[in-house]
């Protein structure tokens, strides 16, 4: 098993999020090292994915905790349809401060998810996967 402590989260959060059909990500199971190109020797896993779906759904849920109305309504607008992700990053330049609370409401789901994906792949203990998402609440 991996030590969460010993792991480049970011990267492996960047693997996860990236959609680019061009590059394949791979986590080496013993040691954890993260690289994007197919590994020629064993003892890599395959990072997948995860969809947009889920960017998708944190824009909606971080919209639906927006006090301010005008933002919360401009947002909401924002992501309906295609294009939902420009236009929603658009829309946060208005609002600076919505903008710095993204960025980290992003980022802490972003790890609990990498945290997760680590569990489910097996390379990290359940309970310490658990443990290390709680350090990562919504702000």
């Amino acid at each position: 098993m991996l030590d969460p402590k010993s792991l480049d989260l970011d990267e492996l959060c960047t693997a996860l999020e990236d959609h680019s059909p061009e590059r394949t990500w791979w986590i080496h199971t013993t040691d954890g090292r993260i690289q994007p190109e197919d590994p020629a020797e064993e003892g890599w896993l395959k990072i997948g994915s995860v969809g947009s779906h889920e960017g998708y759904r944190d824009m909606a849920e971080f919209v639906a905790g927006v006090h301010h109305r005008r933002a919360a309504e401009l947002l909401d607008r924002a992501i309906a349809g295609r294009g939902a992700f420009r236009r929603f990053k658009d829309t946060l330049f208005e609002f600076p401060e919505l903008r710095e609370q993204w960025f980290r409401y992003r980022d802490a789901r972003s790890r609990r998810r990498a945290l997760r994906w680590l569990a489910d792949a097996g390379l990290i203990d359940r309970g310490v996967a658990a443990e290390w998402v709680a350090r990562y609440p919504d702000p």
